[in-house]
């Protein structure tokens, strides 16, 4: 358990602060620093986290990184931004939101805010409104402890806020294949509204020539810059989409993003060549060991193959000369008959 009371600690002390009075007991203060010993979690996080692995300490040795807490951090930020966040500010709101429930339920003051703290979710309230920066004013610490309580997690707040923004923006980065479906499906739409857009030209031209031939305007210029008006917006439009509609090239903003992103491939491959560097002399020395095992296997199996035919030339000598002698046998037994 993360809260601990311990028995025989429920003895009470008051005093004065802030214009009211409060009134403390150990056994809740105890619960208090006890409560924080939930971001101890970061202990077990370690040994269940895919980057610090036997395998991960082994692949880090290879690039001289030492997969530890922080390294392990950094990677699920990167890899699974989505589950490491919310756990974060849920441990961040459960734990400090009792820690203010606590420190602010026995203080009276006719300054205090409205909020009553015998509920606990009024803690978790106060905390979640301090942590986003919204500031109802509903809810504030009254207590010099509280207000600690409130600044440590205005400054974690703030670490975690900044680390969602980064989060989003990765996830909002269009990949290669991303990039090129949204310049041919922009092009696309140019191409289908560039139609309207000439006919809505024509027509304000239409519009523009009529007033001029119409003779029973009482207000005949002031009709006419509003019909030119129009037509030059009309004009504006179809002339951009039909740029984009028409070209063969890129938007020179649309050509800078295209480039950064190559630029950011290019120098990620140059980066994995460089680092492969370093270690192209272990690899030439394990291919040179293995290309020694392999020849002592072939040596082997050449000498194996030389004493094979040995043996067989030597089987075959004595099949010929065991051949030759009942041949010379089967001789004298003729000449003897």
């Amino acid at each position: 358990m993360v809260i601990f009371c311990p028995p025989y600690f429920d003895y009470e002390f008051s005093g004065t602060m802030l214009h009211g009075t409060y009134t403390y007991s150990y056994d809740s203060l105890i619960a208090i620093v006890t409560v924080l010993r939930g971001f101890q979690i970061a202990k077990l996080y370690k040994h269940i986290s895919l980057w610090m692995s036997y395998e991960a300490f082994k692949l880090g040795k290879k690039f001289n990184v030492k997969p530890d807490l922080l390294f392990s951090l950094k990677a699920d930020l990167k890899y699974r931004p989505h589950l490491l966040l919310p756990t974060i500010i849920a441990a961040t709101v459960l734990m400090f939101g009792f820690a203010v429930r606590n420190l602010e339920r026995s203080f009276q003051s006719p300054t205090k805010c409205s909020l009553d703290f015998d509920y606990l979710t009024n803690g978790w309230w106060m905390t979640v409104v301090t942590m986003t920066t919204v500031g109802y004013g509903d809810g504030y610490p009254s207590t010099h402890l509280g207000r600690m309580m409130m600044i440590f997690v205005a400054v974690l707040s703030l670490v975690v806020v900044s680390l969602y923004v980064v989060a989003l923006t990765m996830a909002t980065v269009f990949s290669k294949e991303e990039i090129k479906a949204y310049y041919i499906i922009k092009k696309v739409k140019a191409n289908i509204g560039v139609k309207e857009k000439a006919a809505n030209v024509i027509k304000a031209a239409f519009r523009l020539k009529a007033c001029k031939s119409n003779r029973r305007l009482t207000s005949k210029t002031a009709q006419l810059f509003i019909y030119a008006s129009l037509l030059k917006r009309e004009i504006h439009y179809f002339a951009k989409d039909s740029s984009i509609a028409n070209t063969r090239y890129l938007p020179p903003p649309e050509m800078l993003v295209q480039l950064e992103q190559k630029v950011f491939t290019d120098l990620d491959e140059i980066r994995k060549e460089i680092i492969d560097i370093h270690y192209i002399g272990e690899r030439l020395q394990e291919l040179m060991t293995n290309q020694e095992t392999i020849s002592r296997t072939l040596d082997q199996i050449l000498q194996a193959q030389n004493d094979l035919e040995t043996a067989l030339m030597k089987l075959h000598a004595r099949d010929l000369a065991k051949k030759k002698a009942q041949d010379n046998e089967v001789d004298l037994t003729h000449q003897l008959s």
